[in-house]
């Protein structure tokens, strides 16, 4: 798996927010530990993760270092990209969404760096996308 990949909400070409109760309710089943800007996960293998959360005020963003081969946490990211206007993206440059609104709500900055985001069906695209 890639080494960081990064959640990004957009409204209006502009980076947007959601209420990290969304983020909650998609990772319940992953979630161990809350903090204001680190969540711990733990995956049913037993190893742990964290999303990241990026500080700017407006603006619902989170990266997961080490991303894991586990579908759970798959399921729930792609639970997340289908709710909201949103994109993932990691650095070779890839990016996908799953909201049918979404690639009309990336700010510009976004695609000219990486590209029209891939619209994906299933949280397993994205499995099958890092093998």
């Amino acid at each position: 798996m890639s080494s960081e990949v990064h959640f990004v909400v957009c409204k209006d070409r502009e980076i947007s927010e959601i209420p990290r109760t969304l983020i909650e309710e998609a990772f319940a089943g992953l979630l161990k530990e809350k903090g204001e800007d680190v969540w711990l996960l733990i995956y049913p293998d037993g190893s742990l993760g964290e999303l990241h959360f990026g500080s700017q005020v407006g603006e619902t963003t989170f990266s997961i270092d080490r991303p894991p081969a586990c579908e759970a946490f798959w399921k729930a990211t792609f639970d997340l990209l289908q709710r909201t206007p949103s994109v993932l993206l990691w650095p070779s440059g890839e990016s996908v969404v799953a909201h049918p609104e979404a690639r009309d709500q990336i700010p510009a900055s976004i695609t000219e760096a990486m590209g029209e985001p891939t619209f994906i069906r299933s949280h397993l695209e994205i499995l099958q996308m890092f093998q």
